[in-house]
């Protein structure tokens, strides 16, 4: 199979993708706003079952697809966006306030990234750009529902300490990257948050040419601006606490 597949912009599953996802996280803040107060909890404990199911969606495609063989490498929930896939799902039923920060800020930073330059680590085949989507998806548009339906809100400073937990976490994982590619190694290398080597996607962000840790200093400089420019306008868009 083939590992790391981009998708460009002149492939028609680029729009297809990007305009479905919109559409379907449209339809669920709608759909959410439509319900009564009392009907959304239990509704939320739904979604929030239907997204921890989702997380058997590549295992399962593992075992039926032999072309899809699982990897310590590469099949651990070990990115930010599947990490934060299964934390947001989680937060549908603890309604946490710390989960809600980091997964709110990453989760749409990753999200937005990851439809402008989709990257597919396991291949392309149908069911893994569905999964992609979905994935994808949710962490951008859950957070929303979280915050116009549910009440959840930023402390103060919140971008800060998101900021120093993505660090702290993105640190640990490079040493389960190292602690893989050392003694367990294989035809394809552990690149979990891309803290092995630079992505291979088409972004000036990314420069992989300047190598390990170099290239990971322009994605900490957006990834800041970024922190800066949402809690700025949730600021603006909704009462902070």
């Amino acid at each position: 199979m083939q590992y790391d597949v981009v998708l460009h912009a002149d492939d028609w599953r680029y729009w297809a993708m990007g305009g479905g996802t919109l559409a379907g996280g449209v339809a669920l803040l709608w759909g959410f706003r439509k319900l009564g107060p009392g009907r959304r909890d239990a509704a939320l404990k739904v979604l929030g079952t239907l997204l921890l199911l989702g997380n058997l969606v590549a295992p399962i495609a593992t075992l039926l697809d032999p072309s899809l063989p699982m990897s310590w490498h590469r099949s651990l929930p070990l990115h930010f966006c599947t990490l934060n896939f299964v934390l947001i799902a989680l937060n549908c039923f603890w309604r946490n306030e710390r989960v809600f920060v980091f997964t709110t800020f990453l989760g749409i930073i990753g999200g937005v990234h990851a439809f402008l330059t989709p990257q597919f680590p396991m291949g392309d085949s149908p069911v893994m750009v569905w999964d992609y989507a979905i994935r994808h998806g949710a962490i951008v548009f859950v957070p929303m529902l979280m915050v116009r339906e549910f009440g959840l809100r930023f402390p103060r400073r919140a971008w800060a300490w998101t900021y120093g937990m993505a660090v702290a976490v993105s640190s640990a994982v490079g040493i389960v990257n190292w602690g893989l590619n050392t003694f367990s190694p294989q035809e394809v290398v552990a690149n979990y948050m891309y803290m092995w080597e630079a992505p291979k996607v088409d972004n000036p962000l990314v420069q992989a040419g300047w190598g390990w840790p170099l290239y990971l200093l322009p994605l900490h400089a957006a990834l800041l601006v970024h922190l800066w420019v949402i809690e700025w306008a949730f600021k603006r868009a909704v009462p902070h606490d």
